[in-house]
Formats: structure tokens, C-alpha cells, sequence
């Protein structure tokens, strides 16, 4: 069994206890994750533009 699935497992668990409160978690960790991409993108961006000007 891989660690995976048993946050799998326990998340199905978690899931019919209270699912509500469970997508509002992954809504935070989803947009959390867009935030930090966005940032890296920012940064890579400025790079980019002193790289060419």
C-alpha cells in the first residue's frame, strides 16, 4: 500500500463525514497551489524581461 492511497483511504473516509468541509479545504489547497504558480510565472517574467531589455 503506498502512501497515497491511504490518503486516499482516509480522505474517502474524511469525504462522507463531513464533505462539505472537505471541498472547501481542496478549494484552498487548489487555489493555494494557482497562487504559487502565478508567482513563479511573476518572477520568471521579470527575469525574462531584464534578460531582454
Amino acid at each position: 500500500m503506498t502512501k497515497s492511497y491511504l490518503d486516499d483511504k482516509f480522505l474517502i473516509k474524511f469525504f462522507i463525514k463531513n464533505s462539505d468541509e472537505l471541498i472547501y479545504l481542496k478549494r484552498i489547497e487548489i487555489r493555494k497551489k494557482i497562487t504559487l504558480i502565478f508567482k513563479e510565472l511573476l518572477e520568471n517574467e521579470k527575469e525574462i524581461i531584464e534578460k531582454l531589455s
